[in-house]
């Protein structure tokens, strides 16, 4: 899944974050594999009618990451937003930007273990998307 451009309904929930000292996290999801992409796909085709299978043509995922805005850079107030990626395709986590260590134990229990490592989850692996 990639994240597009800001929408106008983003920029409230981080000042709403800010305004009481919340703390958002992103979890970016992507898959890099162009086969495996296409393999994706192609299950969706002949089922555009389902909201879930709308996007079955390579088109739109190029369109999509034409809109591609970087979220290294998302901020709220002050603060940089911790930034964790998932690689759907090898089922692989790392932190682009670490979050704090209370943070991390919260996601450490969260998700579901044999997901991640972690020396990932510590941001320690050097791992990337």
């Amino acid at each position: 899944m990639l994240s597009m451009e800001r929408s106008p309904g983003e920029e409230p929930v981080f000042d709403l974050c800010a305004a009481h000292d919340y703390h958002p996290l992103l979890l970016w999801c992507r898959c890099d594999d162009r086969h495996e992409i296409e393999r994706r796909l192609s299950l969706r085709r002949g089922r555009e009618s389902e909201p879930e299978c709308e996007a079955s043509d390579g088109a739109v995922v190029d369109h999509l990451k034409g809109l591609w805005v970087d979220p290294a850079d998302e901020r709220c107030g002050v603060n940089a937003v911790p930034v964790l990626c998932y690689d759907t395709h090898r089922a692989r986590l790392h932190w682009m930007r670490l979050a704090p260590r209370s943070v991390r134990e919260l996601v450490d229990r969260a998700l579901p273990h044999g997901t991640w490592t972690s020396a990932a989850l510590e941001g320690l692996d050097g791992a990337s998307p």
